[in-house]
């Protein structure tokens, strides 16, 4: 049997230092953070003391993916998510994660441009776009994996996105 591996997640420099310091593993939330992941990563690789003889440092980043079989689906998909983020750092969304209609309403009144800002730090798009993104932020990170997290109102849609992303990747069964 092997020992369980520690990991410290974090989002800053501050837990990037902490964990190369200590010789852990780092996951980067990029889907909770607002920072900049490529120099936050490096700063981790920079400081890392291996703990054993043969640790090296080990990365996971950790994003927002949503997608389905079109982008237009996607992009609706994750209006939900989107919406139910903004209503966070507002103090709101207590009900949890809206409905794609009751997202569409929020937005009749709401700041486009934000919104916007927030889609960047997501992947939204159907599978090929998806996968082609997946790959570019690996690459970016040179992360040793990448973790998804799909927030959506229906269960189902977010069923659908991961074996979308399954698929797509040929991890299906």
């Amino acid at each position: 049997n092997l020992p369980p591996m520690p990991w410290l997640l974090g989002t800053s420099k501050k837990s990037a230092i902490l964990a190369a310091e200590n010789g852990l593993a780092y996951a980067f939330g990029q889907f909770m953070s607002d920072q900049e992941g490529a120099a936050i990563i490096e700063q981790y690789r920079n400081h890392f003391i291996p703990r054993n003889q043969n640790d090296v440092p080990q990365v996971i980043v950790t994003v927002t993916a949503i997608c389905a079989e079109t982008s237009e689906k996607a992009e609706d998909v994750a209006l939900s998510s989107l919406v139910w983020g903004l209503q966070r750092k507002r103090g709101e969304g207590q009900q949890g994660v809206p409905s794609i209609q009751e997202a569409k309403d929020y937005l009749q009144r709401e700041d486009k441009p934000l919104l916007e800002e927030m889609k960047n730090s997501m992947i939204i798009g159907n599978p090929q776009q998806v996968k082609k993104r997946i790959e570019e932020l690996q690459e970016k990170y040179n992360a040793n994996e990448i973790m998804i997290v799909t927030i959506t109102h229906s269960p189902a849609d977010k069923i659908q996105s991961y074996k979308l992303i399954a698929e797509e990747f040929g991890l299906a069964k």
